[in-house]
């Protein structure tokens, strides 16, 4: 099975963007892990929680946490 992970990315009337990474079954749950130590190695230097959930709009346009 593979399982998709999908962003749209918009601005006004100049462009929209779709992307979406695919994964395998047996590889999710070590790209899972792998963003978890992302999101650890990150808070270690960062004010961003460990907790915090990863957005492409917000990291793009650098918004919000």
């Amino acid at each position: 099975m593979l399982h998709a992970y999908i962003d749209e990315s918009e601005h006004k009337t100049r462009y929209f963007c779709l992307s979406a990474l695919m994964i395998t079954e047996e590889n999710l749950v070590l790209m899972e892990l792998e963003l978890k130590q992302l999101l650890f190695e990150y808070a270690i230097t960062t004010p961003v929680s460990i907790y915090s959930e990863l957005h492409g709009y917000d990291m793009m346009q650098q918004k919000k946490d």
